[in-house]
């Protein structure tokens, strides 16, 4: 049986995605990062004080993991975060 292109095409793009994933863990590892950590970290460059949700929205990543990501990141004293000083239910991540 042979493959559609629509197959083969799918096929690719998910091998270079692997491919991809790889890479970037491994650019990343020697840092103690993993790459939602890169990411999160490079978004709060850009902008600091953004919100945990916000925060996930850009990464891509739902609330739930971004909250694990947040808390790696503060244990190992690379983030720090704190209440808005106007909206109180708002953590600010630095």
């Amino acid at each position: 049986m042979r493959m559609s292109f629509d197959e083969r095409l799918g096929s690719h793009l998910k091998r270079v995605e692997q491919e991809l994933q790889a890479a970037k863990s491994a650019a990343v590892k020697p840092a103690g990062l993993t790459v939602p950590q890169y990411a999160a970290l490079f978004v709060m460059d850009e902008q600091p004080g953004i919100s945990a949700a916000e925060l996930a929205r850009r990464c891509l990543v739902t609330p739930q993991t971004m909250t694990t990501i947040l808390r790696n990141l503060e244990a190992a004293g690379l983030i720090e975060r704190t209440p808005h000083p106007l909206h109180k239910h708002v953590i600010e991540t630095r």
